[in-house]
């Protein structure tokens, strides 16, 4: 009975220390979002959701895989004109509103990283490595080859929200690149 006891227990607190954090981030997300007036939260996944789509519809990515993304940034750096042609032919296609707000969704997303109470250190270390690619992205003002490859690297792509945030990033980088 004792070993059934400790077993149990074991179970219990790894499934504890494992919890859903990606959950936890788009959860804290969604709350920013809401109560700091940027947008429903909702109404910015939508967004997002449209974003994906418009990458795709012009042949930026040939889908959402991990392939597509590295494919496209490959392209974008050795090609001086494409990211002024992508966001020239994006932009039509996302809310002015959107485009201000992903800045500030940024920074929200990366506190929301910050604030999380994480005890695994496998789990620690994955989120100090994402939170650091994140800081070297925005001190380069999005625009480091090298940044966006490990970003990639560190994406979940079984997530939707994951490839969402990773696409807004490098939607930042066409934009500031076509400047």
């Amino acid at each position: 009975m004792s070993r059934f006891f400790i077993l149990y227990s074991l179970l219990l607190t790894s499934c504890y220390s494992n919890r859903n954090l990606e959950t936890e981030v788009y959860n804290c997300l969604d709350s920013k979002i809401n109560e700091r007036s940027v947008g429903k939260s909702k109404e910015f996944f939508n967004y997002l959701k449209e974003l994906q789509q418009a990458f795709i519809d012009n042949n930026y990515l040939q889908d959402l895989t991990k392939d597509s993304y590295l494919s496209f940034l490959k392209k974008l750096y050795n090609n001086e004109t494409l990211a002024g042609e992508a966001f020239k032919n994006i932009d039509g296609q996302v809310s002015a509103d959107f485009r201000f707000n992903l800045g500030t969704m940024f920074v929200y997303y990366k506190n929301c990283h910050r604030g999380l109470e994480i005890t695994n250190a496998q789990t620690i270390a994955k989120l100090n490595s994402k939170l650091e690619i994140y800081d070297d992205l925005e001190s380069k003002g999005f625009d480091d080859y090298k940044s966006f490859e490990r970003l990639i690297d560190n994406t979940d792509f079984r997530s939707e929200k994951d490839k969402q945030m990773l696409l807004s990033l490098i939607y930042i980088s066409v934009y500031t690149k076509s400047r």
